[in-house]
């Protein structure tokens, strides 16, 4: 899913394999359509700064993890170099 949201900007919702849903938001220019396959490394938007939620931290991606419906630390999926 490929969404606009007045609070978190741009959102990316990706599904994978087995139940496991990431979503990102935060994003400005948003350069993925719903659809679209990717993987590892592709660009799917660049990092905003300017949205309501979140506003007082530095730019940042907000990244969630959901696996068959539940979040999951989304931490202890990614590589060290990754953090």
């Amino acid at each position: 899913a490929v969404s606009s949201d007045p609070y978190y900007g741009g959102v990316v919702e990706i599904t994978h394999e087995n139940g496991y849903v990431t979503t990102c938001k935060l994003l400005d220019e948003v350069s993925v359509a719903v659809g679209d396959k990717v993987s590892a490394g592709d660009k799917i938007g660049v990092v905003g700064s300017n949205f309501y939620f979140e506003c007082a931290d530095a730019p940042h991606i907000h990244a969630e993890l959901t696996v068959n419906g539940k979040y999951e630390d989304i931490t202890a999926y990614l590589k060290e170099g990754d953090k």
